[in-house]
């Protein structure tokens, strides 16, 4: 079993189990998982990337605010969405590699909502320029 020690770049006696990441792939169900938020990541940029030129100057993004120009932005702030969707994938891989280890539930679980966010933040986008273009 190989591990990585990071030790040396100040996280302790931590050490990561190169091998954990086989393991995950090896349970089929993690791999569409990974597999399907993998591609909404990128039907998120591909969407964004197509539509970029035909953006209004101002979008509606911060629903959460008041009605008005609070909920405006400009079209840059867009690319947080998928930028989001991109890190919540990396952190809870890697929290499945360190932190779960072997344990099949957790790593389902971090599987599953990476895939949640990442399908919930394809939806918004997808509403946002259907309602803009």
């Amino acid at each position: 079993m190989a591990t990585l020690k990071l030790d040396k770049l100040g996280f302790g006696k931590t050490e990561i189990n190169i091998d954990a990441e086989r393991k995950l792939f090896a349970d089929r169900l993690l791999f569409w998982f990974f597999i399907l938020t993998v591609a909404a990541i990128l039907i998120q940029f591909a969407l964004l990337g197509v539509v970029w030129k035909k953006l209004p100057p101002l979008i509606p993004l911060f629903y959460s605010k008041p009605w008005g120009d609070d909920i405006l932005t400009k079209p840059l702030l867009f690319w947080l969405l998928p930028g989001f969707s991109l890190l919540v994938l990396i952190l809870n891989f890697f929290f499945s590699i360190v932190v779960s280890g072997d344990n099949k539930f957790l790593n389902r679980i971090f599987a599953f909502a990476s895939l949640f966010v990442s399908l919930a933040i394809l939806f918004d986008i997808f509403k946002i320029i259907t309602l803009l273009v």
